[in-house]
């Protein structure tokens, strides 16, 4: 026999035997045991474990052959455990473990009781609900209880009678009331006690002898014990383990009374205030070897730990340490794990080899304010984070050798230089934002154990490494923000378990199909992320075949997001940059069950194929800046899940499918700049968008568009021939009305003159207008809404002839029309008007009449953002006589427009459109005048041919072509246009550097704009045009400052940003004589050259340095500052005092970065202050003086104290307000109210406190508030009926300018626009863009009680509501459902009873609900706003059922009692008005009857002599101020 053969036996006979010795234990059962412990599985779904796996957890009795041991594997079996289940059956069982078990909200039978042998009974993290049965008390051989991590309620249970236990786990359930007080006398053998975690009070009493107890692990933490717990506890001295977390006390608690447990090895004190002299000095056990004091407002680093020589773990995180950590700390002999996220630590003492020998293993330091290099990792770490700091310089190597290093963290900071080579050895890699350079080094061997690299937001180059491939655990993969320039990467399609891949903003390039036309499908991938790329061709039609957005199958292992969580000692959760529903967000946590595809920002064309209908689990579709033609695929109905689709500036044509309207969950579609035609599908999908979702498409109509689909048509008028009539004046008629118009005209003008008229004023150009072009006039403008201007400002813009009377120019004020422009609009009766200017108007997606030819005396004709749409019509060639032509910033397509005709132009402006194709190249020859060209942001290409010599030289001045496809072939016959003064060539297609001599001959140009192409290094021989005053170079990958700019001396706006200069900024740039704009944003720059005063006298104005990683103290700002940004750097120091001098500074952004010190006194002279995110202490100042300028203040995420400012209520102007993340004490400042515009008020995670209700009781409403942010913070108190009456969220009025995002958009150099941490749909991502539109209310993680006011369904126009984790009582308002915007609901961990409101699936926009942990009961409504949801969000709700839980209703319906409290938000009120008048007369009269007659039933009810006392049910919702008085409630506090 081979040794082959010989092998292939023996590990046969191998496997057989395993298999038996597996079942061994249960063959000495019993066959009816046996047969019983197979009926229980079978009572379950048993996916987790197979039968031997499931045997091998049993034991029987050798002499009876009965079952005594059950230990069921994690995650076997899922069901309802019945009271008639066989396990009840098993009489001699001692031993049963059923934790990690889905018992799907199951109650705990009470036939538990019939195991009455039971010595170990463990039934955690089993989703048991409801009350500990009383039976449980039989159970007198228990000495093991552990029914820990599920969702009972009640008092404490009946373990009195369990007098053998040593063990009992009663945590994270939601027992309340007190605690035995004789708990250990009645339990002499316990030595484990964990209560942590519920809602318990009371004390405990220990026995005289305190050695007597035997209690070695007590943990009574995040309950609601009070201070006189922990005098009892300092004298069981036998403790080794104490967790005292959130002790309600009202003290602080001094260390020093734990000095007696001498035996004590783990402390936990974690959200208490500690006594700070104890942390200094204290006698607490010198054995500890795990110290947690997170969250205890410690200010200076413990010195009482350097005594602790045992120490293994120490927690100091969510405190204000300042300073640097202590050296010693490296040096305690045992220590194996470091917490110090989330202080103001700014270095770490001694060398960088600080912490090479330390026995550190899991260090966390993130989210600090460390600078400088970052120190030689210690030699055994397994986890290193340091995210969030101002770390600088290289990533240390030594990671390398570091073979133990599991998750390697460090982004966020400000690494630059190369990424090490040893990547492959790592799991997770997190470099995400700092400056790192170079390529992903290609070292990732066979069998790399990556399973996350994330190195978004470098300046990474080359190209992806194919030794990737090599990377099968590979789950995380981002790349974005980078400048990788590579085909796409089909290859990683064999990586198994491949779920997020993103590619945004890079330069990746060519076709995305696969080159055999097959499905693109990646075995796991659920996020596709290739956005801003230069991606070609189409997709095949099968592309989205075999996609894992398909399938609906949820993570394996339960978790919400996207991580690693296999670790004993640590979790890590990816995230990544949102762009979701239109809005891009910073740094969310990934869901497991979210899936997304965005192939927006690329060239892709052709049909989208309808393989896309199979991706039914999609959440979020964005298709949108390609150039897909055909229909939108009625297969997109299919995509049963999907909340967000983006089509928007394709070239789509057809109708949009009604089928779409079936899409429950979508609740953001944008179509616009397409060729769609037709009705918009009427429905809460469609109707609820945006009008600027459906722009931009000629032949859309129907609602949010004001363009009817059912307009009659009108009948044309009848054209007469004013050409040959208006010479033939009547002079008789002349003559006769002579005299009177002079008589009035006299007496007009002594009226005018002497009381200086402005509406006779206004008009006076449309004087000398004949009555019929006044008629024509008012009839073009009664054509359109015009709300934007009156009569006055619109004949304001309107000139005559003076000789004929005819209109010759008419200029539309901004803004002042709405509507479609037709093709028999009055406007084309204006025959000879020579200017005409619509710009700036709203023509709703109208195409351009061809009746402009009509207007053929026309030199000036601007329609600028006007939202026209559609080609342009040819007959615009016979406007010979135009000289200036303006058609920018609108939504036209098609080819180059007919102009050559036009041969007087001298201006033309085709800017931001949708133009394709070739320019004429004899542009320049045909239109022999022209001085102004702008083609910029269409999809041009070609090139221009220039006059040559012998001809007249070109008389262009202004040329802009930049974000278009020219090749580089344009750029010569460019650099012959000599008379030049403003070219802009910003991201041309060009393969090869631009060397910037090509300009030399150009010497009249003052503007050269060439951003976002790749350059020549800049040398200071560089022959560029030294009459340059504007050089703009944004993104083209400079490295070293240009020294080029120097003999630039009347530069006046240099624009460097978006590069990878490194190194100082030079002393002598800010002596150029006129040098006015300076933008240096996002570069690697570390400080600036030269004193203090480096920039004092120069003559900059707007200053943006933002971005960098500028350290030390911030320079004294310029004299004439305007514009002053230099967030996200490292500053240090105060912030500079100078700035209360500078009177014309209005913008002072100096966010992220490391300011210490106190806020300046001046912040009233400044529009706009962002100092978020610094280490700023003291309070914030109280000098607002009256007329404020102030519109922005947001101080958050410092350490600020004290109270708000009274005096803010002089800031009139104020916009938005967030003081979050303080350590503000205060109440709530009810006289903001007189605050006219205040929109965004967040006082999140502060010390406020008190009531909410105003002292009056009546609303709280503010006049423009739309965002109310009031989370963790400590307000107490009940909501009145009227509180959310007149509040701004219930109008759905939109912005008046038009912009989509908060912030100063009036500065004609500047824009600024106002961020905000956004806590939306369970998730919170920091830095969202403010939507103007957006509007939420977040009570969140406070003590309010009493109801939930009907009032709230008042707020229409509300996206997100959050009052989770208060003590809100009594049901979910009806009126709910009345809040037709609602995305976002969060209602848990409250104690609201009753049922769910079915009205609640009529809100077609709701995405996420919460309602667990409450007291609901009933069936969950069944429709996809809750089906679609998961199970935790409405877990911990005893008497819920129905999907998405497992257990069914199995109880026919009852008919439900008819409740007045639910009716109540429901009322017809006009039906109570009409009742009114009969109720009364009739209640009168039996009223009179009664009182008169006292019938013997009355008697017996009422008493002889007093009324029956009777609860009011509020009837109204405080409409007005009649129902104020009718509905104060008050009640009970929140559970942490």
């Amino acid at each position: 026999m081979s040794l082959s053969r010989l092998h292939s036996c023996f590990v046969s006979i191998f496997l057989l035997f395993a298999s038996h010795v597996l079942m061994m234990n249960a063959l000495v059962c019993r066959p009816d045991q046996i047969q019983a412990l197979m009926q229980f599985k079978n009572e379950f779904e048993s996916n987790g474990c197979n039968r031997s796996e499931y045997l091998n957890g049993v034991r029987c009795d050798n002499a009876t052959g009965a079952v005594t041991k059950l230990q069921l594997p994690s995650g076997c079996f899922t069901g309802i455990l019945k009271p008639n289940s066989s396990l009840f059956g098993f009489n001699h069982l001692r031993y049963l473990n059923l934790s990690h078990n889905n018992f799907t909200s199951s109650s705990l039978p009470s036939e538990f009781s019939n195991l009455n042998k039971l010595e170990v009974l463990s039934l955690s993290f089993n989703g048991f609900i409801g009350q500990v049965p009383s039976s449980i008390s039989n159970l007198i051989h228990l000495t093991h209880l552990n029914i820990s991590h599920n969702e009972f309620t009640g008092s404490f249970t009946l373990v009195r009678n369990l007098t053998k236990l040593s063990f009992l786990d009663l945590s994270f359930n939601k027992f309340s009331g007190a605690i035995p007080s004789d708990i250990l006398f009645t339990m002499p053998f316990l030595t484990h006690l964990d209560l942590k975690k519920n809602s318990f009070t009371g004390t405990i009493k220990v026995p005289n002898s305190p050695s007597s107890s035997r209690l070695v692990f007590l943990s009574l933490g995040q309950n609601q014990f009070k201070g006189q717990i922990l005098k009892p506890i300092s004298k069981l001295i036998n403790l080794s383990h104490l967790d005292v977390s959130s002790v309600n006390t009202t003290y602080p608690i001094d260390l020093n009374i734990f000095s007696p447990l001498k035996s004590l090895l783990v402390l936990y004190v974690s959200r208490n205030s500690l006594l700070p002299s104890s942390l200094n000095s204290s006698d607490i056990s010198l054995h500890l070897e795990s110290l947690v004091m997170r969250g205890c407002g410690i200010t200076e680093f413990p010195t009482i730990i350097k005594t602790l020589q045992n120490l293994q773990y120490i927690d100091l995180s969510s405190n204000k340490i300042k300073g640097k950590v202590p050296e010693w700390l490296w040096k305690l002999p045992r220590l194996f794990q470091v917490n110090l996220v989330n202080n103001f630590f700014t270095d770490l003492e001694g060398s960088s080899e600080v912490f090479v020998n330390s026995s550190v293993q899991l260090l966390d330091i993130a989210y600090n304010s460390m600078t400088g290099s970052f120190p030689i990792p210690p030699r055994n770490i397994i986890y290193l984070s340091a995210w969030n700091n101002s770390f600088t310089g290289n990533l240390p190597l030594q990671i390398c050798n570091r073979s133990s290093l599991v998750v390697f963290d460090l982004s966020y900071n400000k690494f630059t230089g190369p990424i090490p080579q040893c990547l492959s050895k790592l799991p997770i890699v997190n470099l995400r934002k700092n400056y790192l350079e170079g390529s992903i080094p290609d070292e990732f061997y066979s069998g790399a154990l990556t399973q996350t690299l994330d190195v978004g937001f470098n300046r990474l180059t080359g190209k992806l490494p194919r030794s990737l491939r090599n990377c099968s655990f590979l789950r995380f993969l981002s790349v974005d923000n980078n400048k990788i320039e590579d085909t796409f990467p089909f290859w990683l399609k064999a990586l198994p378990n491949l779920q997020v891949f993103t590619l945004r903003s890079n330069r990746f390039f060519g076709q995305l199909s696969p080159p055999d036309q097959a499905p693109l499908a990646f075995p796991e991938l659920r996020i596709l992320e290739l956005s801003d790329n230069r991606f070609t061709g189409n997709l095949s039609p099968s592309y989205f075949v075999n996609w894992k957005s398909s399938l609906f199958k949820t993570d394996e292992d339960g978790r919400m997001y996207m991580g690693d969580y296999k670790h004993a000692y640590f979790g890590y959760e990816d995230t990544m940059d949102l762009q979701y529903k239109g809005l891009f967000m910073e740094q969310g946590k990934v869901l497991t069950s979210y899936s997304t595809i965005d192939f927006s920002g690329n060239k892709l064309e052709g049909q989208i194929p309808e393989s896309i209908g199979l991706l039914k689990a999609l959440i979020a579709l964005n298709l949108s800046n390609n150039a897909f033609t055909g229909h939108i695929p009625l297969s997109l109905a299919n995509v049963t899940e999907l909340e967000s689709l983006d089509l928007s500036r394709n070239q789509l044509s057809g109708t949009i499918p009604r089928e779409l309207g079936r899409l429950s969950f979508l609740s953001y579609v944008s179509v616009a700049h397409n060729q769609l035609k037709g009705e918009i599908p009427q429905g809460p999908q469609f109707s609820g968008q945006a009008e600027s979702s459906f722009e931009g498409n000629a032949g859309l109509c129907g609602l949010p568009l004001p363009k009817s689909c059912f307009a009659p048509p009108t009948e044309q008028p009848k054209e007469e021939d004013e050409e040959e009539e208006e010479g033939v004046l009547n002079w008789k008629a002349v003559v006769i009305g002579y005299g009177p118009g002079l008589l009035f005209g006299l007496v007009m003008s002594h009226v005018i003159a002497t009381y200086k008229l402005k509406c006779f004023l206004t008009m006076i150009h449309a004087l000398t207008c004949r009555p019929d072009q006044i008629q024509a006039l008012m009839k073009f403008k009664n054509e359109f809404e015009s709300p934007g201007c009156d009569r006055s400002d619109y004949l304001n813009g309107v000139q005559c002839d003076n000789a004929t009377g005819a209109v010759t120019k008419l200029q539309l004020p901004s803004g002042c029309f709405t509507g479609i422009l037709k093709h028999n609009s009055s406007l084309f009766e204006l025959r000879h008007l020579r200017y005409l200017n619509l710009s700036h108007s709203n023509f709703t997606s109208s195409s351009l009449p061809s009746e402009f030819s009509n207007l053929n005396r026309l030199e000036v004709l601007s329609l600028a953002s006007s939202s026209f749409t559609g080609q342009v019509p040819s007959s615009f060639s016979k406007l010979i006589s135009l000289t200036h032509l303006n058609l920018s910033h609108n939504g036209l397509t098609g080819s180059f427009p007919l102009v050559r005709t036009l041969t007087n132009l001298s201006v033309l402006d085709l800017s931001d459109n949708q133009f394709s194709g070739a320019i004429p190249s004899d542009l320049l020859l045909t239109l022999p005048f022209l001085s102004h060209l702008s083609l910029r942001k269409n999809h041009l290409n070609g090139y221009i041919e220039v006059p040559n010599s012998s001809s007249p030289s070109s008389r262009l001045v202004y040329l802009s072509l930049g974000e278009n496809q020219f090749e580089g072939n344009i750029l010569k016959p460019i650099s012959n246009l000599i008379n030049l003064e403003y070219l802009e060539l910003s991201s041309l297609n060009i393969s090869y550097p631009i060397d910037l001599n090509i300009f030399s001959s150009l010497k009249a140009l003052l503007i050269l704009h060439i951003s976002k192409n790749r350059l020549l290094p800049l040398t200071s021989d560089s022959d560029i045009p030294l009459s340059l005053e504007s050089l703009a170079l944004s993104g083209c990958g400079i490295i070293e400052f240009p020294n080029m700019l120097k003999t630039l001396k009347n530069l006046h706006h240099i624009d460097i940003s978006n590069n990878r200069i490194k190194g100082k900024v030079p002393e002598w740039l800010w002596k150029f004589p006129r040098l006015s704009i300076v933008n240096l944003v996002n570069n690697s720059f570390t400080g600036l050259e030269g004193s203090s005063e480096v920039l004092l006298n120069s003559s900059v104005q707007l200053l943006d340095i933002a971005y960098n990683s500028i350290t030390g103290d911030f320079p004294t700002p310029p004299l004439n500052i305007i514009y002053l940004s230099a967030w996200n750097n490292s500053f240090t120091g105060n912030i500079p005092l100078q700035v209360c001098e500078r009177s014309s500074l209005r913008v002072l952004d100096l966010s992220y970065n490391n300011f210490t010190g106190p806020i300046p006194q001046c912040l009233s002279n400044l529009k706009i202050v962002n100092l978020r995110k610094n280490n700023l202490e003291g309070s914030i100042p109280d000098e607002f003086y009256t007329g404020s300028l102030t519109q922005t203040l947001d101080v958050g995420f410092n350490r600020l104290t004290g109270k708000l400012p009274r005096s803010l209520l002089n800031c009139s102007f104020l916009k938005f307000l967030s003081v979050d993340n303080n350590s503000i004490e205060d109440k709530f400042p009810f006289w903001l109210k007189a605050l006219p515009n205040l929109k965004v008020f967040t006082l999140r995670s502060n010390r406020f406190f008190g009531q909410l209700s105003p002292p009056n009781q009546g609303p709280l409403a503010f006049p423009e508030l739309r965002i109310l942010e009031l989370s963790d913070n400590s307000f107490t108190g009940s909501l009145p009926s009227s509180f959310f009456v007149n509040w701004k969220a219930s109008s759905l009025k939109r912005n008046e300018d038009g912009r989509i995002y908060m912030g100063d958009y009036k500065n004609a150099y500047y824009s600024y626009v106002d961020t905000l941490d956004l806590q939306y749909k369970g998730l919170f991502m920091e830095q969202g863009n403010v939507l103007t539109s957006y509007s939420t209310i977040d009570f969140s993680g406070n003590k309010l009680e009493g109801q939930i006011p009907e009032s709230i369904g008042l707020l229409k126009a509300l996206i997100a509501l959050n009052l989770s984790n208060n003590a809100f009582t009594g049901h979910i308002p009806l009126s709910l459902a009345n809040v037709s915007e609602l995305e976002s609901l969060d209602l848990s961990r409250n104690q609201l009873a009753g049922s769910i409101p079915r009205e609640l699936g009529s809100l077609s926009f709701l995405a996420y609900v919460s309602v667990a942990h409450n007291q609901l009961k009933g069936e969950i409504p069944q429709g996809p706003q809750f089906s679609g949801q998961a199970e935790s969000s409405f877990e911990g709700n005893d008497g819920l059922c129905g999907l998405p839980l497992q257990g069914s209703c199995f109880e026919p319906p009852t008919k439900q009692p008819k409740e007045e409290e639910e009716e109540e938000g429901v009322l017809n009120w006009k039906a109570v008005v009409i009742a009114y008048g009969p109720g009364l007369l009739f209640g009168l009269l039996i009223g009179h009857v009664i009182a008169s007659y006292k019938p013997k039933w009355y008697v017996e009810i009422v008493g002889p002599d007093k009324h029956k006392e009777v609860d009011s049910v509020s009837l109204c919702m405080s409409l007005d101020s009649r129902c104020d008085s009718f509905n104060n409630k008050n009640s009970v506090e929140s559970n942490m």
